[in-house]
């Protein structure tokens, strides 16, 4: 039988090993990892020019300066006021693109030229916002269209509450 004394000290190595264990599982992943350096890129900072062509030359150039700057990850918006940069089969295409299709998959192409640079790739969403009163969108398969006021931040007297030019959705919906 083990008396109190040696239960104490196999307390105690048991707490310093434990303890060692949790050290190394907090410093050791730091010691070789890189330090993230990100870019938010945004639709507004490719996506209103023209022509395909041009959209894609836009994002070529942002990965390219991305890289040239010294960041190593960028996070690519793909989706704003319930519209997105990507096909989908329950959103609509952005108002940037006319709600229409604009010749190629942003998304993907994006993606192309960040594995290209040698950058890290993460999506960036824009989930509460609803819509902006510049781009207000007309496609009936919008999440306003199809739900409207109801799930806008709504006052007291269920009127939609525009912060600068866009519309949100109000959170508190269970929906």
């Amino acid at each position: 039988m083990i008396n109190n004394v040696q239960k104490g000290h196999q307390l105690k190595i048991k707490d310093i090993v434990l303890n060692i264990f949790l050290i190394l599982m907090i410093f050791l992943p730091l010691t070789g990892a890189e330090e993230m350096r990100g870019l938010i890129i945004r639709g507004e900072d490719w996506a209103y020019e023209s022509t395909k062509t041009v959209k894609e030359k836009n994002i070529s150039n942002i990965m390219s300066g991305a890289k040239d700057n010294g960041y190593n990850a960028v996070f690519f918006q793909v989706c704003e006021a319930g519209e997105c940069f990507y096909p989908s089969e329950n959103d609509s295409w952005s108002t940037i693109f006319n709600e229409s299709d604009p010749g190629f998959d942003p998304l993907r192409f994006a993606l192309g030229e960040a594995q290209r640079h040698g950058l890290q790739f993460h999506v960036q969403l824009d989930v509460l916002g609803a819509y902006n009163i510049v781009n207000k969108p007309q496609s009936p398969d919008h999440l306003y269209t199809d739900h409207g006021k109801k799930w806008v931040l709504s006052d007291e007297n269920f009127q939609p509450i525009k912060e600068d030019i866009y519309y949100y959705l109000d959170p508190g919906i269970p929906k």
